[in-house]
This record gives C-alpha cells, structure tokens and sequence, in this order.
C-alpha cells in the first residue's frame, strides 16, 4: 500500500491461498482505504488503518479461482472466474450469481462480397471504419469449451465482461432486485488484411475500461490491439449484437524487428515477427498501408522515393510496390532469411544481408552487380555513405568494416572481438562512424581505429541513429530508452534519457 506522491510504502500484507497466487487488487471508488484482493481461492477485502491492512471480510462459502473482479457500489463486488461464473458478493455473501456460455461468433451475410482475404486496408485518421465488421463462425473451434472471465469493468447501468475470445457482454441491472441480465454482445471485427481472416477476431480480451462519461468503452487484447465501442445513449438505438472499431488502427502484435524512413516522403515502413508489413504516415499520424504475409518479415528498407519497399522474409527478400491501396510484390530474390537489408541513398542500388555475406544488386536490373564476403560473423547493420560510393558493415564477433563499391575491397577495419555488434550509424562529417554493442559502450570510429567509448553505466546499447546535422546522437537501449547526445562527444558522458517502450529498442 502506497503512497505514490512521496514513493512511499506505508504497509504490506502477506496473502495466502490454495492457489498459485493473486489475480487482481484494487481500490473501493468511495474509500481508498479500503482495497479488495482476489486470485486462486483468494477473496479478501482489507481496511487500511494506522499503518496496516488488516482483514475486514473474508468470502463465506466455497472459494473459486477468480480472474478478475470490479466494484459495482461502495459495499458490492462483481468477480468472474475461470469456469465462466459471474458473482456480486456484499460483505462476502453472495447476492447474485450466473453462469455465461462459450460464446461463437454470429454468422452474418458478407456486406462487401469485392474485399477477399488477404487483401489491404488503408485507414484514415482516427478512423477505422474501413475495416470490415463482418464475423462468422470458427468451424475449427471447440464449441464446448469452457468460459472464462477474464476481464471485467463497472459502469453506472451495471458492468461489462469478457467470457470469450473476442467478445464483451454488457449487463444491466434489472427492474428486480439484485439481479442483472445480458443486453448486449459486442464482437471484435475480423482483420481481413490478416492471413488468416477467420481466426482474426478470436483475441482474448484481457482489460475492459469506461471513459468518464461512459460514452466510450476501450478494450486491450493478448495480441496487444485497442478497440473501442460508442456505448448506446439510449434503450432505443441498442441492438443485441455490435462490433467494436479499432481505437485508431491495427498495431503490431509482435517485435517490430524492421524499421526504416524515406528520403522524399513523411513515411515510415516497419516490419515485425507477426508477418505483417506496416507504411505509417509520420505527419498525419496514419496507418497507410498494412498487409499481413504468410512468413515472418525480419527487414524492411524504403525507396527513396517511398514508391517500393524491400521486406527480408523467412524465405526470400521481396520488392514490393507501395500502390494507392495496395502492396504488390513484383520480384523476388533468392535470398534466405535476410536480416538486414538497404537501398542506397540514391535507390539505384540495394545491399541485403544473407548470414556474413552482404550481396550488391541493381534496382533498374536486378542483376547481382557485386557480393562482399570478409565478415566471420553474423552480419547486423549495413549503412550507405552520403555519396553511394561506400558501405559500412558490423557482425556478431566485433567486426567494423567499410567497403569500396567500386572494387568490393575493404577500405578499412576495426575489430574488437569481445564485442557483439548490433547497430551502426554513419556522421555526415567524413570517416566517422558510430557503434554500439553487447559491452555497454558507444565507441566513434574513424579510419580503423576507436577514437573514443562512451559508457552506458550497467546498460546495453541496441540502436544508433545520427541527425542530418551531425551534431545529435539518438541511442536505443535494453531497458526501452532513447538517450540523447551531442557531438561531440562530451567528456564526461552527458546525455538526456526518455522512457519509451516497455522492451529493448531494436531499431531507431
């Protein structure tokens, strides 16, 4: 129990129970001293006083495995638990209690029979009303698995669960009392940019929540998707089944493991381990394109003229053509398992990656103009000199390497084989090159030899990006931050920290 403003820990309390643990603790909106604990076999309202919680009431009769609960009034708390049981205990007596069904997804008659599956969606701002709402039922699906209640949320008519995947259920207080009944069934949509459409709206809810005015109701699901639902002002417009929209539009629901901007465009292309390819408008804040493949997508590098993008597949690197509302693969290139790949600054060239070897092609041609072996390891950057006419590489076993395209020699060199590269960036004044790496330093390399490491104090550094100017450092780290440097490089190490993700940076 704390007191957040002053980091401030004011007591705790041990909780026991035949279970594996606790599920859910919160607040009574009416007292904040007052706090109800509930998990496996676990049922227990605590009152905090003079420095403790102490044990105000317990559950009479037989304990189940509660996977959520909310606060319905000042006295009343809704649980939901993992046999698909609804129960509003007062005071630890039962006052009411059901039992929901394994819930399906309707059938409905397809409104656009010209969308197939597969196909690509383009969203507008705040607006996802482009994505179909049609469901149908899961044919491979077992219809008579068990409910569980894995969300639920309280509001002034009565409160919202989620009993089965891709489905909220609204109950309302009856006229009777003490006793609620269903009103409404609201679906997540299908994702027919997905590869798999009719398994798109089975996502696990696992967090339900009210705006202020109830007029909005939000949902989180498992494969990290918000959805919103207009909440009905009146009895009228209701109809028993409805859908949710996207928030704003479908998110990755895996690691982003590519990223890339274009030279000529305000547009950003990632690539992530959920097979989807994304193109994001960074101006007008939109999703502008997004397809979902039947292999993983590893790299993605941009056109300068955001007309085409390279996408390093499982099995084969793909050029793609950005089309109005559309990406269509146009040629395909043997390249297994590409991990990194680049067009150059000027895009008649292209670099992509296959294990230690890095292979040259031509964008007008396609032909293989050049193939650069030297590296011993695995290759994880590759970055285009302002004027084309160099290449820049690092690997897994320390390697820093600039390679002349015109013969395919290495120019220059710096090893340092206690050091596991993951990303490099290039200055815009000449010979300067940037690196960072599993030792925790962000070395500046010029002309084969490290003229300075910066330290990142007991962090890893993943990611490295330069500013047009040359005069800023932007670095990932392991633990979700972006830090800040100038160039250059202060001595000692001053830099500005921001919190940005929950996991390690990959790409910047």
């Amino acid at each position: 129990y704390w007191l957040w403003e002053k980091q401030q820990l004011l007591a705790t309390t041990h909780i026991e129970g035949p279970g594996d643990g606790l599920c859910q603790v919160s607040f009574s909106p009416q007292d904040n001293a007052q706090v109800c604990i509930t998990g496996n076999g676990i049922f227990k309202l605590f009152k905090y006083s003079e420095g403790t919680l102490k044990a105000t009431i317990l559950q009479k009769g037989e304990l189940q495995n509660y996977l959520c609960h909310a606060w319905v009034s000042a006295e009343r708390v809704v649980c939901g638990t993992d046999t698909g049981r609804l129960m509003i205990l007062e005071n630890g007596e039962m006052r009411w209690e059901t039992s929901v069904e394994y819930k399906i997804p309707p059938r409905e008659l397809e409104e656009d029979t010209t969308k197939e599956p597969g196909s690509l969606t383009s969203f507008s701002a705040f607006d996802s009303s482009d994505i179909s709402c049609d469901l149908v039922s899961d044919d491979n699906g077992s219809q008579d698995t068990l409910p569980r209640i894995c969300a639920v949320a309280a509001y002034s008519k009565g409160f919202a669960c989620s009993s089965s995947p891709g489905v909220v259920l609204l109950f309302e207080k009856s006229e009777e009392k003490d006793v609620y009944r269903e009103t409404q069934e609201i679906w997540i949509p299908r994702d027919f940019c997905s590869s798999e459409p009719d398994q798109s709206d089975r996502e696990d809810i696992i967090c339900i929540c009210f705006s202020p005015s109830e007029e909005t109701m939000i949902v989180s699901t498992t494969k990290k998707q918000l959805y919103m639902f207009t909440m009905p002002s009146t009895e009228i417009v209701k109809e028993k089944l409805a859908h949710f929209i996207h928030l704003h539009f479908p998110l990755h629901s895996d690691a982003i493991t590519g990223l890339d901007s274009c030279i000529r465009k305000p547009i950003v292309a990632t690539c992530s381990l959920d097979r989807s390819v994304r193109i994001w408008n960074y101006k007008t804040n939109t999703l502008e394109l997004y397809k979902q493949y039947q292999e993983e997508a590893y790299t993605v590098s941009l056109h300068p003229t955001g007309l085409f993008c390279l996408v390093g597949f499982s099995d084969k690197l793909r050029l793609i053509s950005l089309l109005y509302e559309d990406m269509h693969v146009f040629k395909e290139f043997a390249v297994r398992s590409c991990k990194e790949c680049a067009f150059s600054n000027g895009g008649h060239l292209f670099a992509a990656v296959n294990g230690n070897v890095i292979h040259i092609y031509s964008t007008t041609t396609f032909e293989n103009t050049n193939n650069l072996k030297g590296h011993s390891g695995k290759i994880r950057a590759v970055k285009w000199s302002a004027d084309d006419a160099k290449l820049v590489s690092c690997d897994a076993h320390g390697a820093v390497y600039e390679w002349n395209l015109s013969s395919g020699k290495r120019e220059s060199e710096c090893v340092l084989r206690s050091c596991n590269y993951s990303s490099i960036a290039l200055s815009p004044f000449p010979k300067i090159i940037f690196a960072v790496g599993s030792d925790q330093t962000l070395k500046e390399i010029s002309e084969s030899s490290i003229l300075h490491e910066v330290p990142a104090f007991d962090v890893v550094y993943t990611a490295v990006a330069v500013s047009h100017s040359g005069h800023m450092l932007f670095i990932g780290t392991s633990l979700g931050t972006i830090r800040t440097m100038r160039y250059p490089l202060p001595l000692p190490t001053e830099f500005n920290e921001y919190q940005a993700h929950a996991g390690p940076v990959t790409k910047v």
